[in-house]
């Protein structure tokens, strides 16, 4: 159940205070709770016009607090250290929490998102042109090897083979079963799929080997900064996994062009023996994980979290629609199909 913490609103508002910072744009606290929002994340300025950006704890959640500690001890183990990356962080200004409220303050940059900031229907186009694969797959690689450049927490979670079959079984009950039925359904997908990937992800031992990865690079977590720089935002969800999870999310959000995500794949493959597997899984993982986010927007499986999508959106989700599940439908009959584009 959501449940925001006890004065968000108030504890907000003293931090900046305290802090000398103010709000820069119109997002609002009871904007962000009404709309059920797990973090309050907004640009602030300081009495030198300096902008920043501010993100604070809103929900009632234990996990949250945890991930945004982590984040800032990300921040700081990537901040101490002078690295020679293929990608740009944003530094960490200041952290804090008290109780159940927890924020940090990091750098704010004019960047272009290669998603619209409300748009999770994927990478844009215009993006894809002016990155090119191989660039994006350096700053991909260069994630896993994280480790070895910095000191701190990061790594704690690990996300392998039972949390692979967790998000596997959440899509199985909660949302496929809304699907078989449905005209949109023209892929002859059935329950029975669940059990051929359930066995695939028992038996496939990519799990035995874990590295550091983002864990959530979304379109609106990658951008080019004021300086043109490929950066790489939200570290809240890095975490111990597939050395593909990183790449294959990549991929899949970069489905407007094909010719791109096989550059990108093979680039990223380059040099990495016996990745395969790994690849099989977490495509397969983040293909229900993208088809079914369509088909709950489609089918209003979560009506009380998403509104009812517009014209316009619903065009999109149909084409998201048909390019994930056409992948997922590959990778439950013809995985090789799929893996021959993605492995060297």
């Amino acid at each position: 159940m959501y449940r925001t913490i006890a004065r968000p609103a108030g504890r907000i508002h003293a931090t900046l205070t305290s802090l000398g910072l103010r709000v820069a744009d119109e997002m609002n606290v009871r904007r962000a709770i009404r709309e059920q929002r797990r973090l309050f994340s907004v640009v602030v300025r300081n009495q030198a016009g300096e902008r920043f950006f501010f993100k604070a704890r809103l929900q009632a959640d234990p996990w949250l607090s945890r991930s945004l500690r982590h984040e800032a001890a990300v921040l700081r183990g990537l901040n101490d250290r002078a690295l020679h990356l293929h990608f740009a962080f944003p530094h960490l200004v200041a952290d804090g929490h008290d109780g159940a409220f927890n924020w940090i303050i990091r750098e704010f940059w004019d960047a272009d998102f290669s998603g619209e900031m409300n748009d999770t229907f994927g990478m844009t186009t215009s993006f894809l042109k002016r990155v090119p694969a191989a660039r994006l797959a350096h700053a991909v690689a260069d994630i896993g090897q994280l480790p070895r450049h910095f000191n701190s927490d990061a790594p704690t979670v690990r996300h392998g083979k039972s949390w692979y079959l967790g998000d596997l079984e959440h899509y199985e009950h909660n949302v496929f079963p809304a699907f078989y039925g449905s005209p949109l359904n023209t892929y002859g997908f059935t329950q029975k799929m669940f059990s051929i990937f359930r066995r695939r992800f028992q038996t496939n031992k990519a799990f035995n080997r874990l590295v550091f990865s983002h864990g959530d690079l979304y379109p609106n977590n990658i951008f080019l900064n004021h300086n043109k720089q490929l950066s790489i935002n939200d570290w809240d969800f890095s975490n111990l996994n597939l050395p593909t999870f990183d790449a294959s999310m990549v991929s899949l959000h970069a489905w407007r062009s094909p010719v791109w995500v096989r550059q990108f794949a093979r680039r990223f493959s380059v040099g990495h023996r016996g990745l395969r597997p790994s690849w099989l899984a977490s495509h397969t993982s983040l293909s229900i994980r993208l088809t079914g986010y369509a088909i709950v927007r489609l089918l209003n499986v979560e009506g009380e979290r998403y509104p009812q999508p517009t014209p316009h959106e619903r065009r999109e989700l149909i084409l998201l629609l048909r390019s994930h599940a056409t992948t997922l439908k590959h990778l439950l009959e013809q995985p090789n199909k799929i893996l021959m584009t993605l492995a060297s």
